[in-house]
């Protein structure tokens, strides 16, 4: 085995790598940012992917091709989002998307590994609703 390797049995151990992967990452651009978009420092974002006005995603942070940010999505430092992502609303920080998840949420997602194609939103008609989970062994939530 040549370089280094890290053990990555625990969610805190694939956030932990996923940060030392990113603090080698070399700023690339290959998707389409709207004019009114912020992007700052060591930014990776894939082919076909779309930052819409009003989006910010701060380095460093992967993006993966044929994902969407929309307006107003806040990306923060090491994150790293798959491909065929769909960020409606939202902030995420320190966390890893996988493929095709769709986040539509008013919260902030931190320090979080969503596995491929879930989805996250939150009730927008002010009032407050019960939470319901689906949650396979040993997972964990924190409100």
């Amino acid at each position: 085995m040549q370089g280094w390797w890290k053990d990555t049995g625990t969610v805190e151990d694939l956030l932990e790598a996923n940060r030392l992967v990113l603090d080698d990452l070399n700023r690339d651009i290959n998707g389409v940012a709207e004019e009114d978009t912020s992007i700052r420092g060591r930014v990776s974002v894939g082919l076909h992917t779309k930052i819409m006005n009003g989006a910010t995603v701060v380095g460093p942070s992967v993006i993966g091709s044929d994902t969407t940010l929309d307006e107003g999505v806040y990306i923060g430092p090491y994150t790293s989002l798959g491909n065929n992502v769909t960020v409606k609303r939202g902030e995420i920080e320190n966390s890893i998307l996988m493929d095709g998840c769709i986040i539509d949420t008013e919260e902030r997602i931190i320090n979080s590994l969503i596995g491929p194609y879930s989805i996250v939103t939150s009730n927008s008609e002010g009032r407050p609703r019960g939470k319901r989970l689906i949650l396979g062994e040993r997972s964990r939530v924190e409100f």
